[in-house]
């Protein structure tokens, strides 16, 4: 399992230090509301992947496989939805320091591509249900 390696990887995108400072509360703030809205898609993947998984399917995207194995246990799949929104965070943050326009966009691809991820495994765990 790559656990470790995802939590050093969270663990450095939360101590670098950004080009332009801003507290905490300034990037929540001044962050898209697309980004909030893939940070939700993340969770409803990782819920519904977890379903898939129980209900004997396993994870189909080859990206993520080599970090959670074919048949990740729910509480592996959170830990992955939970760094993978905290990098995606991130990414859009530091994204947001050097061109705020870039950032909205690259949120609102990531919002739709996530969104048709839910879309297709929510049809693999519907299916899985009959």
């Amino acid at each position: 399992m790559k656990l470790p390696l995802i939590l050093a990887l969270l663990a450095t995108a939360c101590t670098a230090q950004p080009a332009y400072a801003r507290d905490l509360g300034q990037r929540l703030t001044d962050m898209p509301d697309e980004a909030f809205a893939t940070v939700g898609a993340f969770a409803a993947d990782g819920v519904l992947t977890c379903m898939i998984v129980k209900d004997g399917g396993r994870e189909a995207n080859p990206l993520v496989r080599p970090f959670i194995g074919k048949h990740p246990s729910c509480g592996d799949m959170a830990l992955f939805t939970i760094a993978k929104s905290a990098l995606f965070l991130a990414g859009i943050s530091a994204l947001q320091d050097v061109d705020p326009k870039a950032a909205r966009t690259a949120a609102r691809l990531s919002m739709f591509v996530q969104g048709g991820v839910v879309g297709f495994n929510l049809t693999v765990a519907l299916k899985g249900r009959r």
